[in-house]
């Protein structure tokens, strides 16, 4: 089978990262290209390593409307838009024409390059849907979007049911939950945790910073001593205000950003617990990530992570992270975990089992190779 990945950008992160572990885990079975929007990024030279083709000549952007407010910013983004994105269709429809694959798969919902392409050509189309896609306003509508996504020539794979029902999807349709690689051996629990909490994402409005830097305040007020380091790009509006509010609290010394990094594997040992709380979360890979390194989640109990906590009590029996809702639970929660009142070393110890039992890579490989050649099969 012959394949060709459209990936939305080449940091490796959430989205690019889930799809970097999908095609390492089908490179030895499958003929595979994936096009990328420049070969600056760490996930270009990941891709290459694994000995896969990589189209990297024609940058590129979601296809979603300009959220900037700098009017020069704006108005360029809108003829990115439109005569700009005539001439990145056509590079993929090149790139389609140059592989010939038997697939293309979109890793992200807002990114429109391929579709209208795949059909002229007879060749199946598979967007993956991670994301509700609160704040994102899609070319040219989300009407146009939900008409597409739901269209004749397109299969959709959705990380959660929850996504699944959001965006109300077909029977054609399938759920596949992200898998991570998994070590080759279990953390020692006992040995792992430090004295910081840690938030690891893109500083933006749907990762909920604002909301935990609130409860981080209260925290603080209330005779915390823990310090909290956020670990992600900041360069939007809304990671100014954040900026701000630290300064205006008086949090300066105890919230440290260190924009990307790539350790983030040893913050989590090294952590406290890890705080996930996006107003909405797809799946939240970061968690699972958290949970096999031995590190304590603490996670806003709503769609994709209230589905993870929910998984994990039903597979062993009891809770695997600390939910909350609302600012309020979230700041109780962090002076909790401080005071050794919640997450001890049995809550670390299910969540890892569950991650182990229920996001293997190798089985997330495996549904997605089987959605595949199903498409295939109906398209005979």
């Amino acid at each position: 089978m012959r394949i060709l990945y459209i990936s939305n950008s080449s940091s490796i992160s959430g989205a690019p990262a889930a799809m970097l572990n999908l095609v390492a885990g089908l490179k030895d079975r499958h003929e595979i290209a994936v096009v990328l929007p420049d070969s600056k990024g760490p996930l270009y030279e990941a891709v290459s390593a694994l000995g896969i083709r990589c189209y990297a000549e024609m940058p590129y952007s979601l296809t979603i409307w300009p959220r900037v407010i700098n009017p020069v910013k704006y108005f360029r983004r809108i003829c990115s838009l439109t005569s700009g994105l005539t001439k990145v269709q056509a590079y993929v429809a090149g790139v389609i024409d140059t592989f010939r694959p038997d697939i293309v798969h979109t890793n992200v919902g807002p990114l429109d390059l391929a579709l209208d392409h795949c059909r002229l050509r007879s060749i199946p189309h598979v967007w993956h849907l991670r994301e509700f896609q609160n704040g994102m306003t899609f070319w040219p509508s989300d009407a146009a979007f939900r008409s597409r996504i739901l269209s004749d020539g397109n299969w959709n794979i959705a990380i959660t049911s929850c996504v699944y029902d959001y965006w109300g999807l077909r029977e054609k349709d399938t759920i596949i939950y992200d898998g991570v690689p998994l070590p080759s051996r279990e953390v020692e629990m006992e040995t792992q945790g430090g004295p910081d909490f840690l938030f690891v994402g893109r500083v933006e409005r749907n990762k909920g910073l604002m909301q935990l830097l609130k409860a981080f305040a209260t925290y603080r007020r209330k005779g915390g001593k823990a310090s909290l380091d956020v670990v992600g790009r900041v360069s939007s509006l809304y990671g100014l205000l954040c900026r701000m509010y630290v300064n205006v609290r008086g949090l300066r010394g105890s919230v440290r950003f260190h924009g990307q990094k790539n350790d983030v594997p040893g913050m989590m040992r090294n952590a406290k617990a890890l705080i996930v709380c996006s107003q909405t979360e797809g799946f939240g890979l970061v968690a699972v990530e958290a949970m096999l390194e031995g590190c304590l989640v603490i996670g806003n109990d709503t769609t994709g992570m209230k589905e993870q906590f929910d998984i994990g009590e039903r597979f062993s029996g009891g809770q695997i992270g600390i939910r909350y809702r609302g600012w309020r639970e979230l700041a109780a929660a962090l002076k909790d975990v401080d005071d050794g009142k919640i997450g001890d070393i049995r809550m670390k110890h299910r969540a890892a089992g569950t991650v182990r039992a229920c996001y293997d890579m190798s089985e997330s490989v495996a549904q997605v190779e089987k959605f595949y050649n199903r498409i295939l099969q109906e398209c005979r």
